[in-house]
């Protein structure tokens, strides 16, 4: 049993509605890097989330995600995670 976590930058952009769109998911390897990814995208996006999942991926076995850090507006279902 291998337990390892995966990090994860997700960034958000507004739709012609005004919406919340996901624009890209970014992986990381490390926090340290997930956490520099996410600082540089919420300087050109509209928000930014970094998550991370930690498991054992042998057994399909996840915990919860964990949101790390939020930045500027994000979709109101990752500020119920927090």
């Amino acid at each position: 049993m291998c337990r390892v976590t995966h990090f994860t930058v997700l960034s958000f952009n507004v739709g012609r509605k005004g919406r919340l769109f996901e624009e890209s998911r970014r992986l990381a390897s490390e926090r340290a890097q997930a956490e520099r990814l996410a600082r540089r995208l919420s300087e050109s996006r509209k928000g930014v989330v970094l998550l991370s999942l930690t498991g054992d991926p042998d057994l399909n076995d996840w915990d919860e995600p964990q949101i790390i850090a939020t930045f500027g507006c994000v979709p109101e279902d990752f500020l119920q995670m927090s």
